[in-house]
């Protein structure tokens, strides 16, 4: 009887000791996955700024919010710096939540700081004159004509005089700190604060 329970509790460790090896294989292969999915992530941001920096915005009408009686060219409207926040209606909403709140961290004034526009072409118009107390940027032709808004990824970006993005950046879900960091740059750069 002794030696049965001796085969029993060996033959019961052997089977916790595959299961508990099991179970890390997974956890190694979620950790591959995640860490892949990363980069590949990531390399993609990278793509896409590069592919859209430089990009020319057309000149075309403007209003703020939903006073269309009051518009403005682009050009005329970035004749000083600006830093626009592009975001589609699609963009999921803790995404602009937390960069919302990354917003107000680094410029803590934002909301009456006319050089900070959001732009969201497809957002309802019920939310044109307040959007987390901002009005919203509307584009006469509802697209900046860049390949960036195709993907409906939310992204900042800063124009020259020539209406050429000359800095953008890609919210990363995953990677909130690199916003943050961006527009630390950004503040510093163009004197925000």
């Amino acid at each position: 009887m002794e030696i049965k329970f001796k085969y029993i509790a060996v033959g019961v460790l052997c089977m916790f000791i595959l299961v508990i090896n099991s179970c890390s294989n997974k956890r190694s292969d979620r950790q591959t996955f995640e860490d892949d999915y990363e980069q590949i992530l990531e390399s993609k941001i990278i793509t896409l700024e590069k592919e859209n920096i430089n990009s020319k915005l057309n000149n075309q009408y403007l209003f703020i919010g939903n006073d269309s009686l009051n518009k403005k060219t682009l050009k005329n409207f970035t004749s000083q710096k600006k830093l626009f926040f592009y975001f589609s209606e699609n963009t999921c909403a803790p995404c602009i939540d937390e960069t919302i709140e990354i917003i107000k961290k680094v410029f803590p004034s934002y909301i009456h700081d006319e050089r900070i526009v959001f732009i969201s072409p497809d957002y309802p118009v019920r939310f044109r004159d307040d959007f987390h107390k901002k009005k919203l940027l509307t584009l006469e032709r509802h697209k900046l004509g860049i390949p960036l808004e195709i993907t409906e990824v939310p992204f900042f970006f800063i124009l020259n005089d020539k209406l050429e993005i000359e800095s953008i950046h890609i919210v990363n879900k995953t990677k909130f700190f690199k916003t943050e960091k961006y527009l630390q740059k950004i503040a510093q750069k163009l004197g925000f604060r």
